[in-house]
């Protein structure tokens, strides 16, 4: 299982890299259980090693890397990614469009 060397800055430089090809991006926010999951799974494995990135967003990869000399790696957390790309692209050329879940809770995103 693929996990990039990021932090929360790396991540949103390279999301915002990504936005200007002109192809499809998808990243992945994964915790150990992930890792878990895809020795199990093949075609888990392989999403995430078709991926963009696979952030480090349980603490074991940020000790992991750190204890391999990777000082700079981070915690990227999903949801704190989320509220941080948005406020670091506010006003930007682009828009946010967020698709899924319940009405209930694409309002509370929308507020907050």
């Amino acid at each position: 299982m693929p996990i990039s060397l990021l932090n929360m800055d790396l991540a949103c430089r390279e999301v915002e890299r990504c936005l200007g090809r002109d192809r499809g991006s998808y990243f992945i926010f994964r915790d150990m259980n992930g890792v878990v999951l895809a020795a199990r799974d093949a075609g888990f494995l392989q999403a995430h090693r078709a991926a963009d990135f696979v952030a480090p967003d349980g603490m074991p990869f940020v000790w992991l890397a750190r204890l391999l000399g990777f000082r700079h790696v981070g915690r990227v957390y999903g949801p704190d990614f989320l509220l941080e790309f948005c406020r670091r692209t506010e006003g930007a050329p682009y828009r946010h469009y967020f698709y899924g879940s319940t009405e209930g809770v694409i309002a509370k995103l929308a507020a907050r």
